[in-house]
């Protein structure tokens, strides 16, 4: 996964639809690096400089922190802790700012929305200043979306920012009406973050032995939990993240074949070729020109 920014105008969509996302990303911020990593990705009125820095905005960003943990402070609700598995909700024309902390970093999603949805759900009071902290859990679910809206935010094409603005509105109702679940064990704790690991990482590449080991538990009871709690084993479910993520790319994108193996993880095109056809029961250069027709019904993640 690499650190991405992406910010454009909603070319109507807002009025439409309801909503537009107007920008959307990912950031890792290391332990005790500046914050933010990459300010020249940003505009400048999106911009704060820490230890004393802030900023108001025209519109509505929603944050999700997928590792790491941070602070949060705004005028309307002060100081708040951040831990991973947390989000929070920044509103138009309201003071605020957020970092990490130095010892942990984190990685942050980010979406900015605009539109008379938005300011429709504040006005009712569903979204509001003071309530602006939310925490849904560590969700591979979540993780997934906002990758794919990332990944969306790249393309060009009839829909796709109409895709967004669903999607982003997805994403704010589940995240705002996140239930608090009931305390999960060990092993569930562990496999879950496994799963949102996964996504992270997806096309980097690691052993699951490592990552059960990072998670403290040995890995055949590993397996058989994340098979309990999923229907697959690890390598499968990775592998399906795979090929969810290939047909995203296949169906928007004009990328190579080449290209998409590079960044899924995959030795070359044919690895991932053979890979696929497994997957779909077709070459995928025949998959897309079919614009996904046929496509089979994925069980698992």
């Amino acid at each position: 996964m690499k650190d991405a920014a992406f910010y454009f105008p909603d070319g109507g969509t807002s009025e439409l639809w309801g909503a537009a996302v107007t920008a959307c990303g990912v950031t890792r911020a290391a332990p005790g690096a500046p914050y933010p990593p990459n300010p020249g990705q940003h505009p400048g009125d999106h911009l704060f400089w820490l230890p004393r820095g802030g900023r108001i905005l025209d519109c509505y960003q929603l944050l999700y922190i997928a590792a790491g943990r941070g602070t949060f402070a705004s005028a309307a609700m002060g100081a708040v802790e951040i831990g991973r598995g947390s989000a929070f909700l920044v509103f138009p024309e309201v003071w605020h700012r957020y970092a990490p902390d130095a010892e942990t970093g984190w990685t942050e999603y980010f979406l900015e929305l605009r539109g008379p949805a938005m300011d429709r759900l504040r006005a009712a009071g569903v979204l509001r200043p003071q309530s602006a902290v939310f925490v849904p859990g560590v969700e591979p679910e979540l993780v997934e979306a906002f990758e794919t809206l990332r990944r969306l935010a790249g393309e060009q094409g009839m829909g796709v920012r109409e895709q967004m603005a669903t999607l982003g509105m997805h994403l704010l109702a589940r995240i705002v009406f996140a239930r608090a679940p009931g305390e999960p064990s060990a092993e569930e704790r562990a496999v879950r973050a496994a799963q949102s690991r996964m996504l992270e990482r997806l096309g980097e590449g690691f052993e699951m032995t490592e990552l059960a080991r990072e998670f403290g538990i040995g890995y055949d009871r590993f397996r058989r939990c994340f098979k309990a709690l999923t229907g697959l084993a690890p390598k499968q479910y990775y592998r399906q993240l795979q090929m969810r993520s290939a047909e995203t790319l296949l169906l928007h994108s004009r990328r190579t074949l080449a290209e998409i193996a590079e960044e899924l993880g995959f030795n070359s095109a044919f690895h991932l070729s053979a890979a696929f056809k497994e997957h779909a029961g077709m070459a995928p250069l025949r998959w897309r020109e079919r614009g996904g027709e046929g496509r089979p019904l994925v069980t698992g993640p």
